[in-house]
């Protein structure tokens, strides 16, 4: 997320040496070739685990509104950026049309179209919780 003179200005006060940026565009370019097979790894991994996190949210790209929809577990996370942010870039990502696990999310209503178990993550749970308590005085939700 650094501009490409800043990341040049930072490896010369590291260590000394002025590299252009166009050797930073290169090094990104060839990680980029790189992570191919992370990528195909770790979408195994995770349609194969028991439950994984599912989320998104919103970045910049180009000046434009996008979403990093993001796929985790306790070892594992996948990244996928999409100019949508529901069915449409799920699909895309390809995770949850083919995951037999428990997606745990936040209730985004465009998760519940697939055929895996659903599970509301505990912060999103905590939340509904508090305003139960605090709308209706259910003194139960609190505890």
């Amino acid at each position: 997320m650094l501009p490409y003179e800043r990341t040049c200005d930072l490896v010369e006060d590291f260590y000394g040496i002025r590299i252009s940026p166009a050797t930073i565009k290169r090094a990104e370019k060839e990680c980029f070739q790189n992570l191919e097979l992370f990528e195909k790894a770790a979408m195994e991994h995770l349609l194969t685990s028991h439950s994984a996190h599912c989320d998104e949210t919103g970045m910049r790209v180009l000046g434009t509104k996008w979403w990093l929809h993001v796929v985790s577990n306790n070892l594992w996370t996948y990244y996928f950026p999409h100019p949508k942010r529901g069915t449409e870039a799920m699909d895309a990502l390809g995770f949850l049309p083919q995951y037999n696990g428990v997606a745990v999310h936040d209730g985004y209503s465009s998760y519940n179209k697939y055929g895996c178990e659903h599970a509301l993550c505990n912060a999103h749970l905590k939340r509904e919780l508090n305003g139960i308590e605090e709308s209706f005085e259910q003194q139960w939700a609190k505890r």
